[in-house]
């Protein structure tokens, strides 16, 4: 199960926040931008492949529903067209 709408709500939420007590020099400041930044990117980056997946699973379970539903009432009717043409 993929909780779409979570994934979807924080999709651009950091993956692991680092906590990093920003300092007084630029320096430091710099690198816990930075730092969060990546953290961002990763957590965009795996949320979306996340929601990918659960939109490409979705699609494929329906279709195979779909298919299913179409071929379910002629087995019965395919069973016996091939008993009769197999004695034939």
């Amino acid at each position: 199960m993929f909780s779409v709408g979570l994934l979807a709500r924080t999709l651009f939420a950091p993956w692991r926040r680092l906590t990093n007590v920003p300092g007084t020099g630029a320096s430091t400041r710099l690198q816990v931008l930075g730092d969060n930044l990546i953290s961002r990117l990763v957590g965009f980056v795996v949320r979306l492949v996340v929601l990918l997946t659960a939109g490409l699973s979705t699609i494929l379970l329906t279709l195979g529903t779909i298919i299913e539903i179409i071929v379910w009432p002629v087995l019965p009717v395919a069973a016996v067209v091939c008993i009769v043409w197999g004695l034939v």
